[in-house]
This record gives structure tokens, sequence and C-alpha cells, in this order.
């Protein structure tokens, strides 16, 4: 597992991402994004409906990589390219981004990726290193040098909640919040707290 160090996810919904990998036989998989937080890519975020969906895309943010799968991607990655964007793209081309069944967002299972003005200075820490014009002028130059390139985001499957399981997840009033940090265990920490209390009215 990568992970940005920044995202809040409990520990318990940690170990049932892993479980969840190797029940359903995956290369690659990633807690979906809580809509309560940043979002880069839309078919990353949260479908309240949906347990699990089987994509063609994962973010770098946070996937879980089969043994073998991240070994065979480090084979191939040059750590001497400056790549700050990109990544994901790539380790999909290197694994086959046309596997219909390898690849699952988790939707039961979650994370907030706080948004940048929650952050010391407001600022993405990458941003004092190349701005974001500059990151994507230099993944055009890495895409040709290496021979990859970005793809249309797919959906394949989903899997859906039962009823029960989703009555249960429909937040109540005036708890919308509450119920998503609980879901993540977070409600009890200082740091989810806090984030609570400033997403109130976003």
């Amino acid at each position: 597992m990568a992970a940005d160090d920044d995202i809040i996810i409990s520990p318990k919904s940690l170990s049932a991402l892993f479980r969840l990998m190797t029940e359903n036989d995956l290369w690659v998989l990633q807690p979906a994004f809580s809509r309560f937080g940043k979002i880069t890519h839309s078919i990353t975020q949260r479908r309240p409906h949906s347990r699990l969906r089987y994509t063609n895309f994962i973010e770098v943010t946070c996937p879980i990589f089969k043994t073998d799968k991240l070994l065979s991607f480090l084979s191939a990655y040059r750590p001497e390219l400056s790549l700050v964007y990109g990544v994901d793209w790539w380790y999909l081309h290197h694994l086959g981004n046309d596997e219909r069944r390898r690849y699952a967002i988790s939707d039961k299972y979650y994370y907030i990726n706080p948004r940048d003005r929650f952050k010391p200075g407001g600022d993405r820490e990458i941003d004092g290193l190349y701005n974001q014009a500059q990151r994507l002028s230099m993944w055009e130059d890495i895409k040709r040098e290496i021979g990859i390139d970005s793809f249309p985001q797919q959906e394949f499957s989903v899997i859906e909640k039962g009823l029960s399981e989703r009555i249960a997840s429909y937040p109540r009033l005036g708890t919308m919040h509450q119920r998503d940090f609980l879901s993540l265990e977070m409600a009890s920490s200082g740091r989810a707290r806090s984030y609570l209390l400033l997403h109130r009215n976003v």
C-alpha cells in the first residue's frame, strides 16, 4: 500500500480493504473518496449504493497493490524521471488497463482526502517544487519518452449494496457529517472533530 500521509481512514477500514483485496483476487484496490474531502477524478468519488466497482483506473493517492504486481511495476519504474504527475496512468498501463476484474474501488470502505485549504499554509506540498502547469508539462515529456498515455476511465461492473445496507447507510436528519465520520471510526479523534467543524457548511 502507498498512501498520502494526511488521509483520514480508520485502522478497521484498512484491514477490511486488505481482506477485500484477497477475497476478490484484485491486482490493485483503492478506497473511494468521500465527498467531504478533495476529489480529483470523478470515478473515484464514493457511490453510497455501491460496495465495490470494477474499473480501469486507480488513483495514486491510496492504492493497495498485490505484491507481485507492485514488484512488476517497480521493475519498469525509472526513479530518475522527475515524475510528479501521472504515475497512476503509468502503473495501469504497465499492468494492462484492459483488465476488467483486477482493479476496483471500494465504496463501502472509503476515506477523506483533506482539501488543500485545511493543510498548513493552505497549499499542497508538491506546489513548492512545481506548479500544476509545470507538472503537466513534465508529464507530457515523460509520456513521449516511455511511450505511454492516459486513457478513458471506465467502470466495468458494480457490486451493489442490499436494501437493508442501503437504508442503514443513509444519513439521518442533522447528522449527515457525523455519520460520515462515525463510519470511518474517527469521530472520537481530535483531528476528525476539527475537520468536521470546519466542514459544517460545506
